[in-house]
């Protein structure tokens, strides 16, 4: 059991991540469908997206989605060879600790790797500037 209570876990672990509420209420989505072919992709007609093997000749639902950036966000995509490596706080003191998105994936996997780095791991950093972005 931790010691204190929710709010001291709260105040000392968390509370540096709240963010604002969306600029938009809602997120227009587009669903498609495709089906998954033999190299593992599948494509809206823009982007092409990795799909688990054993999806293989199935149809599987595509949403795609805008998602605005207030300024100074920090977006972080990986897998759990990262995630289960790092705490969400040591991952936190990472992404502010660097400003450029390659040193912060750089520093990122050596930090999972330090922690015995199990898994394969792969990781995107996405900065957004000053102005506000949409990705």
């Amino acid at each position: 059991k931790r010691a204190g209570n929710r709010r001291i876990a709260f105040e000392n672990e968390e509370k540096e991540f709240m963010q604002q509420l969306p600029i938009r209420p809602y997120e227009p989505a587009v669903w498609s469908t495709a089906k998954v072919q033999n190299d593992y992709l599948i494509s809206d007609g823009i982007n092409k997206y990795s799909i688990p093997f054993d999806l293989i000749g199935e149809h599987v639902d595509i949403d795609a989605f805008e998602v605005d950036l207030l300024p100074e966000t920090i977006v972080l995509l990986c897998t759990d060879g990262l995630s289960n490596m790092l705490s969400d706080a040591e991952i936190g003191r990472i992404l502010r600790a660097h400003t450029d998105p390659d040193e912060t994936v750089e520093a990122l996997i050596d930090a999972a790797n330090a922690h015995g780095g199990s898994d394969n791991i792969s990781a995107v950093v996405l900065m957004s500037s000053g102005k506000e972005a949409a990705v």
